[in-house]
């Protein structure tokens, strides 16, 4: 079902679903294969009143103001990562231009334009190498640059909104990848398209385009939800992961060329919030002995000087094969890490204020960054000193 977007100027967008079906036979004698292949497809017509030198242009050629964006789509039974694939986007006016070896736009999506072509329809008309930075009058480049510049990037625009509008929870990973092939890869996109795909960059951050799968998924816009790489499948990310989702923190992973171009924009995961989470979420993780010690290892990388963080994070382990938590200094709760000329087993059977052989080095970095009066771990040579 098409649904029709109206607003003034006479401007007008559409959203489609299609089915194509490729026929082929080979033989008489034999049933023709059917290969079929859905689509989803944005159109755009007319202009605002801010794009009066469309207007012109239409009137002096005769052209009409017409461009849409078409993005193929898989089944949600069979989630393919197309945004994984080398960008194929074609271009048509009406026919299909010739194809070349790469694709002309360096889009995941295929592009259609009321363009002015050259006369043997082999490409359309647009700027030489030397004309890159000079004045045009050449009006059939001029619109088609309109057509690049102001009306495409509407399109496409309205694809990924209407890819995140309507999603419903049998779908949504499927949705989201097509997102990920709409937004477009700047490193592929060719010189004469990276005006289309920088004007949908500029609307991207007020989009609701990016899903989370916290509170049964919802698409939602950059502010207040943090970023990871999508490709990052390390068993770390995937803890990570896990607990922000159980904290009900917004996280959405998205391929690395987005990430790279929203740059500061998007914010990233830091070890403090994953603290947190751990400690919001302990009684719910049930996690295991190397898991805390990766979570372990991770924070104290990454909290440099709040190490103080730590404290109420069940983290921390002990000689006699439990954990604990870290906790504020005192002296009821001292745990005590051994050195090469202070060894636990001088104190036999009192493992369970020792820490762990394997986390020694851990917590003293730990030590070593935090003020004696935040944390509960000792040299053992302060023992005997008592």
């Amino acid at each position: 079902m098409a649904v029709w977007q109206h607003s003034i100027h006479n401007a007008v967008s559409v959203m489609y679903n299609m089915t194509t079906e490729l026929i082929r036979q080979q033989r008489a004698v034999t049933e023709p294969e059917v290969t079929a292949r859905n689509w989803v497809i944005s159109q755009f017509y007319g202009c605002d009143a801010d794009m009066s030198s469309v207007n012109e242009l239409s009137s002096s050629l005769c052209l009409l103001p017409w461009v849409a964006v078409a993005v193929p789509v898989q089944s949600s039974e069979e989630i393919v990562f197309g945004y994984r694939d080398k960008p194929h986007g074609h271009v048509f006016c009406f026919l299909p231009l010739p194809r070349e070896p790469e694709s002309p736009t360096g889009l995941r999506v295929h592009v259609h334009g009321y363009f002015a072509v050259d006369q043997n329809r082999r490409h359309i008309k647009r700027r030489t190498a030397e004309q890159m930075n000079e004045k045009i009058t050449d009006e059939a480049i001029l619109w088609n640059e309109c057509l690049i510049n102001c009306l495409l990037p509407r399109a496409l625009v309205n694809l990924a909104q209407h890819l995140a509008d309507s999603w419903s929870p049998g779908n949504a990973l499927l949705h989201r990848n097509l997102i990920f092939s709409v937004i477009p890869d700047m490193a592929a996109v060719t010189v004469h398209w990276k005006p289309l795909a920088d004007a949908f960059f500029q609307q991207l951050p007020q989009l609701p385009v990016f899903y989370s799968p916290v509170n049964q998924g919802r698409f939602l816009q950059i502010k207040g939800v943090f970023f990871d790489d999508i490709e990052d499948t390390s068993c770390l990310t995937e803890l990570i992961r896990l607990i922000l989702f159980l904290n009900q923190t917004d996280l959405v992973s998205v391929p690395s060329y987005i990430l790279q171009k929203l740059g500061s924009s998007a914010a990233r995961v830091l070890a403090r919030f994953v603290c947190t989470a751990v400690k919001n979420t302990e009684s719910r993780l049930m996690l295991k002995d190397d898991e805390r010690m990766l979570l372990l290892r991770y924070l104290v990388d990454g909290l440099g000087p709040d190490m103080q963080e730590l404290v109420g994070a069940k983290l921390l382990p002990l000689a006699d094969a439990t954990w604990t938590e870290f906790k504020q200094c005192r002296d009821d709760n001292c745990i005590y890490i051994d050195w090469s000329d202070h060894k636990r087993s001088l104190l036999p059977g009192l493992n369970q204020l020792f820490v762990k052989a394997d986390a020694v080095e851990l917590c003293k970095k730990i030590m070593s960054a935090t003020k004696p009066s935040k944390i509960q771990l000792f040299d053992l040579l302060l023992l005997f000193a008592t």
